[in-house]
This record gives structure tokens, C-alpha cells and sequence, in this order.
């Protein structure tokens, strides 16, 4: 039985100089690039179909079978001298990970009220992390969040069921500006449906 692949969706036109700074976190892209591109169906050998594969699940597996979570923090090109960008920083997972292996520099941008106090008191003392409350949108002004731990979001705060709070919008430009100096050495996004527009605000 052989699988057939699809060929890859490009998730954005990036700048040239942004190509190599974007985490690979934001297209669960594994180091196979067979795992990386989703099957959608299967073949016999004799050239008939045997069925289509979910390929939700199949990115999924293959993100786990390639080592998981370590892949959004290993490897990455930064040096004490960069700094690194967390876009929906949530409760300080990922940045923790990266500055115990890299040191560097960091922003950590993170609407929620509750999830900056969680930042506050873990790198309130570290002066090579500076947190910034808001939520990094493509223009300023102000947006009501959803309230869903992790998976909150600007694009479910209209659910009638969801608790919601107004947060501050953070331009990309302005969250990019205490880089100025050094660099972004590697931007995570994880702002939970708001990707795309940023990507294509970047300048």
C-alpha cells in the first residue's frame, strides 16, 4: 500500500528576510519532510483507492513521532545576543525552554490578565525578559478576548457561552520595536486564529 501527498499549502508569503526567524512551531513541521506534508489517501499496490486518511490526525501523529514538544524549542538559531519574540506567551512554557537553552534576549506579549500574573511572578525578576500585556494583532486599538486558558482567542469572544474581557491590541511593529537594536533571533505566534494577519503585517 502507497500514500499519496498532496503538495504543500503555503500558509503565507513571508518577507525573504523574515524566512528564517519564524518558529517552526506555526506549520508543525517535522524533519521528515514525508511526516511534515499530511496523507490524504492510501492506494493498494494494484493502483486502487483504500480509503482517505484524517489529515488532521496524520499531522498530528507524525508531530509526536518526530519528537513532540522538544521540536518547539530545539534547534533554533539564537544566541545570547538575539532576541526572542513569544506571541501568546501564555503562563511562560515555551520562553522558559528557550531561554534555559539559549539565554538570549525576550518579549513575551500575553492578553490575559491571569496569565500575566503567572509571567509576572516567574520572570518579574530576570531582566532579560520584558512582558508586554496585550494581545499582537496587525493595528492597535482595543478587542474583547474569549477566556479559555490556553485556547483563548479574539475570534470566539462573540460566543455567547464564553467569558470574555477587553484586552489592548499590540501592533507587530510595536512588539518588534525593544528588538530594534539586536535582532529578532526567532518569533513564536500562538495567538489562536490571529497568525495569518500577522505574518502578513510584518514588516
Amino acid at each position: 500500500m502507497r500514500m499519496s501527498t498532496p503538495p504543500p499549502r503555503p500558509l503565507a508569503q513571508l518577507p525573504s528576510s523574515w524566512a528564517d526567524c519564524v518558529c517552526r512551531c506555526c506549520y508543525h513541521v517535522a524533519d521528515d519532510e514525508k511526516l511534515a506534508r499530511p496523507a490524504r489517501w492510501l492506494w493498494k499496490d494494484d493502483g486502487g483507492m483504500a480509503g482517505q486518511i484524517d489529515p488532521l490526525a496524520w499531522s498530528v501523529e507524525a508531530f509526536w513521532r518526530s519528537g513532540g514538544n522538544e521540536l518547539l524549542w530545539s534547534g533554533l538559531p539564537l544566541t545570547r545576543a538575539d532576541v526572542a519574540l513569544d506571541a501568546g506567551g501564555f503562563e511562560g512554557e515555551w520562553i522558559s525552554q528557550v531561554l534555559l537553552r539559549y539565554g538570549c534576549q525576550a518579549v513575551v506579549v500575553e492578553p490575559q490578565p491571569a496569565a500575566m500574573a503567572q509571567l509576572e511572578k516567574r520572570f518579574g525578576g530576570d531582566d532579560r525578559v520584558r512582558l508586554v500585556e496585550g494581545a499582537v494583532h496587525p493595528t492597535a486599538g482595543r478587542r474583547r478576548l474569549s477566556l479559555q486558558g490556553n485556547a483563548s482567542s479574539l475570534f470566539r469572544a462573540g460566543e455567547h457561552s464564553q467569558e470574555a474581557v477587553e484586552v489592548t491590541l499590540v501592533p507587530i511593529e510595536d512588539a518588534l520595536s525593544p528588538a530594534a537594536d539586536h535582532g529578532i533571533g526567532c518569533l513564536k505566534l500562538n495567538i489562536e486564529g490571529g497568525e495569518f494577519g500577522v505574518l502578513e503585517a510584518l514588516p
